[in-house]
């Protein structure tokens, strides 16, 4: 049974609903943190659209590192349904204020789901052939999703009962790096490495897992420096450390002349990830000067819109829409950037422009770009799936 297109195609839905809705309300990336509805339209991109691509992608790089289909499909079908119903409860609950319906999705369904995917990782990786390495880089993203979500379930619950002290920017800021560094740009990593390799090269399946592996290092190192900076009477460099790090490894990894374990055939959408980069050096030599609030804000606005918009969405519709010509199970088919990669990549630019000059038009512009950008991925993606025609025999 295979688990992998009802999770892409969740995905697709998602990435299109949550373009739609930003077009819709421009004033949530003008607003930021000001606007209630702003944690909806992050989280029908993270959770809607990052987290059904994960899913999705993650089936197939099991079965390229252990040599056999993940355990137990059904397991896949529950937690697709848990999810997708948590998500849709979050989304109710942020756009109608309501804790109560926030909490069950967010406390509850969303969290059991990723419980479900991480009992099916465990057992894909206790029953592995005998002598299959663990290839354990390939749990990375998993285990940077626990991070973030068990930091979101926190805060919700902690917002409807305010007992932990938990809902502050300062969690709040964690929990947004965790998610994209420590869950988001490993699994992209993972994913386009193993679409790289060949599947019948073990030692391009090992470098390729090592090398997630490793690169993960400084960005969770990063991510431990700013919460401990963040904390309550902390002084000294961690924070503007912590930001100086996580943004060099990005912008060393955006350079063309950047070293790879394994060949990407999309490694080009790296170098969209130095924007993201270099705000945050940015951020780290304003720290280091003394940030007001606002400036704060907006520097964390402003990354988000890039991680989500320039670098990972992009890229993410490019890998879901490789799947079928160049997945890890059968990789090396894919030939340069796809029509609507660039496109999606310079619509997140515009909404990046819009939301720094102050203008809801141009945000608006750039997100139905964006949406049309993932339609020409998706479309290509079809016509190239494609059977060549055949020709019929002479005589």
């Amino acid at each position: 049974m295979n688990v992998e297109p009802l999770f892409r195609w969740s995905a697709f839905a998602w990435s299109a609903a949550a373009l739609a809705l930003l077009a819709m309300l421009p004033d949530v990336a003008l607003e930021g943190f000001g606007n209630h509805r702003l944690p909806a339209v992050i989280h029908a991109f993270s959770l809607g659209a990052f987290v059904n691509g994960y899913y999705g992608m993650q089936s197939a790089v099991w079965q390229r590192v252990y040599r056999r289909p993940p355990p137990w499909p059904g397991l896949a079908v529950a937690y697709w349904a848990l999810h997708q119903a948590g998500v849709l409860f979050m989304l109710a609950g942020f756009l109608r204020a309501g804790l109560t319906v926030t909490t069950l999705g967010a406390h509850y369904l969303v969290p059991t789901g990723l419980a479900l995917h991480a009992a099916q990782g465990g057992l894909a990786l206790r029953r592995r052939p005998p002598g299959t390495p663990r290839h354990l880089g390939s749990q990375v993203p998993m285990l940077g999703m626990l991070v973030a979500m068990a930091l979101g379930a926190m805060i919700v619950l902690d917002q409807a009962t305010g007992r932990y002290g938990l809902f502050n920017p300062p969690t709040l800021l964690v929990h947004g790096l965790a998610g994209a560094f420590l869950f988001l740009l490993p699994a992209l990593r993972l994913h386009g490495a193993l679409q790289g390799g060949h599947s019948a090269d073990a030692e391009a399946t090992r470098r390729a897992t090592a090398g997630v592996l490793v690169r993960t290092v400084p960005l969770a190192l990063g991510v431990m420096m700013i919460a401990t900076g963040l904390a309550p009477g902390a002084q000294g460099i961690a924070l503007p450390g912590g930001l100086a790090l996580i943004g060099a490894t990005l912008l060393c990894g955006a350079l063309p002349m950047a070293p790879r374990p394994v060949a990407d055939p999309l490694g080009w959408m790296r170098m969209a990830w130095g924007v993201p980069g270099v705000l945050l050096l940015f951020s780290a030599i304003r720290s280091l000067r003394g940030m007001e609030p606002a400036e704060a804000f907006l520097l964390a606005q402003l990354g988000a819109v890039a991680v989500v918009l320039v670098a990972g969405l992009p890229e993410l519709a490019l890998r879901l829409t490789a799947t079928g010509t160049g997945s890890p199970s059968s990789p090396g088919t894919l030939r340069g950037p796809a029509p609507g990669g660039a496109l999606m990549v310079g619509a997140g630019a515009l909404v990046l422009a819009g939301q720094m000059l102050g203008w809801a038009q141009l945000i608006q512009i750039g997100a139905a770009l964006s949406l049309l950008g993932l339609v020409c991925a998706v479309l290509y993606r079809n016509r190239r799936l494609e059977p060549p025609a055949k020709e019929l025999p002479s005589g």
